[in-house]
């Protein structure tokens, strides 16, 4: 049980991380004069307690609905929202088409990764000997999603230090 809430917690900070770091990335000082790397933490912290609070005694309770509604909804519009905010900085800023094919990528990834949590886990179980389960599948395409979205990251960013050139 605590393994299953630590896995689900990491996705839910990992869509909302995204989220909250698209839109603080360009933010140095916030209200009050703090950076926004602090309040991308405290952002996060927060979330990922509640969270955790959230899916452990839903666990407990062995209720579903709120680890539904957490785990799968509000990922969702986390994830979507951020997909909707990059297009609309991508469109602004007239980028190039490989950063918008790197971006649906990561959304199919998206995708496919909230597919093995409704369907299939059965199916899963019997082809892998029960060795795997449907979570290890959600991991795997989260993390491909993750991986495009660092490599969309890479392919757009122009400031920072991975993107200066070396002149000697």
């Amino acid at each position: 049980m605590i393994l299953t809430t630590l896995q689900l917690v990491f996705t839910n900070v990992a869509f909302f991380s995204l989220l909250v770091g698209a839109i603080t990335m360009e933010m140095y000082a916030g209200k009050h004069g703090y950076e926004s790397q602090t309040l991308l933490y405290i952002w996060i912290s927060s979330y990922g307690f509640l969270s955790t609070l959230v899916i452990f005694v839903s666990l407990l309770l062995k209720t579903a609905v709120p680890i539904l509604i957490m785990s799968f909804g509000l990922n969702l519009l986390f994830a979507y929202s951020y997909f909707i905010l990059q297009i609309r900085k991508l469109n602004f800023n007239n980028a190039e088409i490989w950063a918008y094919g790197t971006l649906f990528i990561a959304l199919a990834c998206f995708m496919l990764s909230s597919i093995p949590i409704f369907v299939g886990s059965g199916l899963i179980a019997i082809l892998t000997d029960k060795y795997l389960d449907n979570l290890f599948f959600h991991h795997l395409f989260l993390f491909c999603s993750v991986v495009m979205v660092h490599k969309y990251w890479l392919s757009v960013c122009d400031y920072e230090v991975e993107s200066y050139l070396i002149e000697l």
